[in-house]
């Protein structure tokens, strides 16, 4: 059952999109697959999980509604997760749905999709951007930081420009990003050491 928002508490498309994805059952939880050491189980319940998705979402949002520089939404609008748009990046890799701005020129914010088992590869980005990981499980690695091991539905991380990482989704189901970005999106892969 969808709730409503309290406006002083959610950012409006915080909340738009957690009451659309939690309405249309996305964020039902299955049976854990098996651990490994790049994805250990977790014992935490839906319950204690939906709430710390729903403020992860709200704080990056915030963030997203600031760099927009006061841009306000025409209308109402409210998609159900299973009628998003997607645009393929590349053949069988990730697919984006931009929720508001131009990924070209920055800032926007935009869901990022990578299919069951997606690895990006070492990359970078010329500027930093804020993520939150909708659904699915992944690793994300980022160079000079210390392994922060799998992160679940709801965490959050913010990735330095300019500096090689690498974002893996687990095998066991495709993973949905929050992405917000100040600057134009880009994608160089890293070079070979």
């Amino acid at each position: 059952m969808a709730r409503k928002c309290r406006r002083s508490l959610h950012s409006g498309m915080a909340c738009i999109l957690a009451e659309a994805l939690c309405a249309n059952g996305h964020f039902r939880r299955p049976a854990p697959p098996p651990s490994s050491p790049a994805f250990p189980s977790t014992e935490e319940s839906p319950v204690k999980t939906l709430p710390k998705l729903v403020a992860a979402v709200a704080v990056v949002s915030a963030f997203t509604f600031a760099a927009a520089k006061g841009k306000e939404p025409a209308a109402f609008q409210q998609t159900a997760y299973d009628k998003l748009t997607w645009t393929e990046m590349m053949p069988g890799g990730p697919s984006v749905h931009v929720l508001w701005g131009d990924m070209k020129k920055g800032p926007y914010a935009l869901l990022m999709k990578f299919p069951a088992g997606f690895d990006s590869g070492p990359h970078t980005h010329s500027a930093s951007y804020h993520g939150v990981l909708v659904k699915g499980r992944m690793t994300n690695t980022s160079e000079g930081a210390a392994e922060a091991g799998a992160v679940e539905a709801g965490s959050t991380w913010d990735q330095p420009g300019k500096v090689v990482h690498r974002n893996q989704c687990a095998a066991d189901a495709e993973c949905v990003m929050l992405i917000a970005q100040d600057k134009p999106f880009d994608f160089a892969p890293a070079k070979a050491k």
